[in-house]
């Protein structure tokens, strides 16, 4: 309710400025104005709109609502009620209004929900028969529904040997609608079946008791713990929550093929002899900067890394960040941006 207050209140306020700006030649103080309010209105309002959450994400939110609602309401009344005079200006307000619409389109409508499938091939003489990695990270949801019902649906019909989930499942404070919420995806999760099983490890969302809550009444393996479990002609390594964020992190060779898979990327650095290293939290960034890759990562690896995807290192490992499935709740800004959620599908191979 403050932030609807926070956004009725600048709106007015912004609206009534820019017809008194184009009434006036007052351009160059309105955009003063618009500068600032963009430079101080997060920090100063982000506290007292979302006293309980993350400031820098209340920070971004609040940005984001400024340049999706409050400038392109500006540029709305500055095209209809310019001087005739600034032709030039009033259809450059109009292109910059349209540029914002379908950014703002993209992002807050059709990228969240605009599921991909990214497919990998990994060969090793360890592999002695094809078998199909599906990991499904970050569903980060709050209220579990039409969407990642579809997301369960398109990776059954993958048909995994192995399905890994690495982290981050429900991000609701606890309480019934959190139990339910928890109840209902586990139970989604619990749709997928595949040979050599589904498991799961604890991501930055999860409360103390996450695998009794989202996967107590379900088949799925959840670790609190790092674990070693030998699954057929592989060796799986779920890391626990701590090491995962681990850049130090070091786990010894088994002799066959290795994967091992935790929340945070960070133990990609470390001294991690396994042939496949899966991991997901930075959801790629959620927005992606052409030629830039993402402003905010969480995370030491490197950007590049962070933007998600699969590549080889120097060591012959072969390392996979997932830009996850869900996105930020709370205080944080529900958009993507040049950064769809994935489905990943690891094939090992002979």
């Amino acid at each position: 309710m403050r932030e609807v207050v926070l956004h009725l209140v600048l709106a007015a306020a912004l609206g009534a400025g820019s017809v008194f700006a184009s009434r006036t030649n007052r351009r160059v103080e309105l955009l003063t104005v618009l500068v600032l309010l963009a430079t101080f209105l997060p920090p100063v309002a982000a506290t007292s709109t979302f006293p309980e959450q993350s400031p820098s994400f209340a920070m971004l939110r609040i940005e984001a609502g400024f340049l999706f609602v409050q400038v392109p309401l500006v540029l709305l009344v500055l095209a209809i009620h310019a001087p005739a005079a600034w032709r030039f200006r009033r259809a450059l307000a109009v292109v910059s209004l349209a540029v914002f619409a379908l950014v703002g389109i993209d992002a807050f409508l059709y990228e969240p929900h605009a599921l991909v499938i990214r497919r990998e091939v990994v060969h090793s003489p360890r592999i002695e028969t094809p078998l199909r990695i599906v990991v499904l990270s970050d569903v980060q949801t709050d209220a579990p529904g039409a969407y990642e019902r579809r997301v369960m649906r398109e990776a059954a019909a993958l048909h995994p040997d192995l399905l890994l989930l690495p982290g981050d499942y429900i991000q609701l404070p606890e309480g019934p609608e959190y139990q339910s919420a928890a109840t209902e995806l586990g139970a989604l999760f619990d749709t997928i079946r595949s040979p050599l099983g589904t498991h799961a490890v604890r991501g930055n969302v999860e409360h103390a008791d996450y695998v009794a809550d989202v996967f107590g009444k379900t088949g799925v393996h959840a670790y609190d713990r790092t674990t070693r479990v030998a699954l057929g002609s592989i060796d799986l390594v779920a890391l626990s929550f701590a090491d995962s964020f681990d850049p130090r992190l070091t786990i010894p060779s088994s002799g066959r093929f290795q994967v091992v898979f935790g929340h945070g990327p960070d133990f990609m650095l470390g001294d991690v002899r396994a042939d496949l290293l899966i991991a997901g939290h930075t959801h790629g960034g959620q927005v992606q900067i052409p030629f830039f890759g993402p402003p905010m990562t969480l995370t030491t690896v490197p950007r590049r890394w962070a933007a998600g995807g699969h590549r080889e290192s120097p060591r012959g490992r072969h390392l996979d960040i997932s830009r996850g499935i869900g996105m930020e709740r709370d205080s944080a800004p529900r958009f993507r941006f040049f950064c769809r959620p994935e489905i990943v599908v690891i094939d090992l191979r002979p």
